[in-house]
């Protein structure tokens, strides 16, 4: 499959600013603002990846999580490390110049090095979905199943392709909402997509250590729900063995709600009554006094809002 003209299919009647958020003009239009500004950011990524990597070079227990091939600009650099060996990459990080910039119940650390907008984030023990405090599984086993990755010439730990992929279902579909009732404004984009649904066509994926995964948190919905999202945007055998497994995980009931729901290919409802738009970004930039209130507002509600209600009505949370 020819994935650039399979976005390009996607995006042809969705207009700019859904291509811009879902980050695809950094690959299909070199030309255009967006794809220097993520450029930036993509440099300095690597050049943090690149730093850390130097630096935790002589020492075990750590892997970076969340990193798409998808060539775009992350706004951080999060790692996962045993617990009991947080004082020593405290100290490495110390000595090279870095310092605590925030820490979430001592679970989830963000240090930076005179940059407040680029953040390494060190997470310890369970890989946990923010503020759901929901455990994933525990760092010996993704630990013990990380392996060398390289990217752009840099060589690091990384995740097992099968641990990528749970954690970044998990990650976009629970990870940055406000309650577990999905209310806050996660959603997956067509990047998180393609990543998915090419980590998981690699050779040998083994779907029986997610499905196990997925048991044990009761996550059956999530994961079912992210593959069928995949397969309907980029099919392949891999994601059709794994929406077999599990759908006989799943009463008869669930996966028809899910398979129903869905629409054959990726959209989110933009269209929203102008009146309620209005009223509520009106309300919120009285208040504030601001256009960019206004506009801020506007953008979260169309984008996002939606979709995290469908997402809600899918899963049936």
């Amino acid at each position: 499959m020819n994935i650039e003209r399979k976005l390009k299919d996607l995006i042809k009647n969705k207009g700019k600013n859904f291509a811009k958020n879902n980050e695809l003009l950094l690959s299909l239009n070199p030309s255009s603002k967006e794809y220097a500004e993520e450029s930036k950011k993509r440099k300095k990524f690597l050049q943090e990846l690149k730093n850390i990597s130097r630096l935790f070079s002589n020492e075990k227990d750590w892997c970076v999580i969340k990193i798409k091939d998808f060539p775009k600009g992350h706004s951080d650099l999060d790692i996962l490390i045993n617990p009991n060996k947080l004082k020593t990459f405290q100290k490495i990080l110390a000595k090279e110049g870095y310092k605590v910039l925030k820490n979430y119940g001592d679970v989830d650390f963000n240090f930076n090095k005179g940059d407040e907008n680029f953040t390494t984030d060190i997470q310890l023990g369970d890989y946990h979905t923010s503020l759901m405090h929901t455990n994933y599984v525990g760092w010996e086993n993704i630990l013990k199943k990380s392996k060398r990755k390289n990217l752009e010439g840099i060589k690091f730990l990384y995740l097992s392709n099968e641990d990528d992929f749970m954690i970044f279902c998990v990650h976009s579909i629970f990870s940055n909402d406000t309650t577990k009732n999905f209310a806050g404004n996660s959603t997956f984009n067509l990047s998180d997509i393609h990543h998915l649904s090419k980590i998981s066509n690699e050779k040998n994926f083994d779907w029986n250590y997610v499905l196990e995964v997925s048991k044990k948190y009761g996550w059956e919905k999530a994961a079912y729900y992210s593959i069928i999202i995949c397969s309907r945007v980029f099919p392949n055998n891999a994601l059709s063995k794994g929406k077999k497994i599990f759908r006989k995980e799943l009463s008869k009931r669930s996966a028809e709600k899910i398979n129903n729901k869905i629409p054959n290919e990726l959209s989110f409802p933009h269209k929203i009554p102008l009146s309620v738009l209005m009223r509520f970004c009106l309300t919120k930039t009285i208040k504030d006094k601001s256009l960019r209130t206004f506009f801020g507002y506007s953008k979260w509600l169309i984008y996002n809002k939606f979709a995290v209600l469908l997402k809600k009505l899918i899963l049936g949370k």
